[in-house]
């Protein structure tokens, strides 16, 4: 910094000059690594009490026979509420049912999979942070709904992965599975 004004980069690798520095660390990572004196107080005030977007977790799947029929779904239980199913895993407890956003890419692009091979995704919210068992727990769940909405599935199954919060938190370095990132929430964007 010069003068209050940043100037580059500096790495390991040494000095990166710039007349422009986009950081897309994350709101509180970048304060955390370039001070807080560097910004306005309203600025860093709202970004420090920020609460994260969710979290969620995907179960993928390779099959061998096309079993959805769009190439995206919303299952929604009666009387679901984000909210809630939110509270109720930060307190440990499964819900009777969740929502599920259901993706098949290749229902509209066959050419994303090997030909003759169909791809099917299948996830829901969680809190950002979530023990590891109770989201293997979502895992099993989001499975469940998966085969109840596709019958055969389990014959189908060429390939399956599981992702839980701790993937995402691993490939963002956060720390936590926080699906879209800092106050990524409805209501902290717009006009807030």
């Amino acid at each position: 910094a010069e003068e209050g004004t940043l100037k580059g980069v500096e790495t390991d690798k040494g000095f990166y000059p710039a007349d422009i520095i986009i950081s897309n660390a994350g709101v509180v990572k970048t304060l955390d690594m370039t001070g807080d004196q560097h910004f306005p107080d309203s600025y860093v005030e709202k970004a420090r009490n920020a609460i994260d977007s969710v979290g969620g977790v995907m179960v993928k799947y390779i099959l061998d026979a096309p079993l959805a029929k769009i190439p995206v779904s919303l299952y929604t239980p009666r009387r679901f509420s984000v909210p809630d199913l939110i509270k109720d895993l930060r307190q440990g407890r499964m819900p009777d049912d969740m929502a599920l956003f259901i993706v098949s890419p290749t229902v509209t692009e066959p050419g994303l999979a090997p030909e003759g091979l169909h791809l099917l995704y299948g996830g829901t919210v969680t809190p950002a942070r979530l023990d590891e068992d109770l989201s293997n727990e979502v895992m099993y769940r989001v499975e469940n709904i998966l085969e109840k909405l596709h019958p055969g599935l389990k014959e189908h199954i060429v390939w399956k992965e599981r992702s839980g919060v701790d993937v995402i938190a691993a490939i963002s370095g956060r720390g936590q599975g926080d699906a879209i990132g800092m106050a990524q929430r409805y209501d902290q964007d717009a006009d807030k």
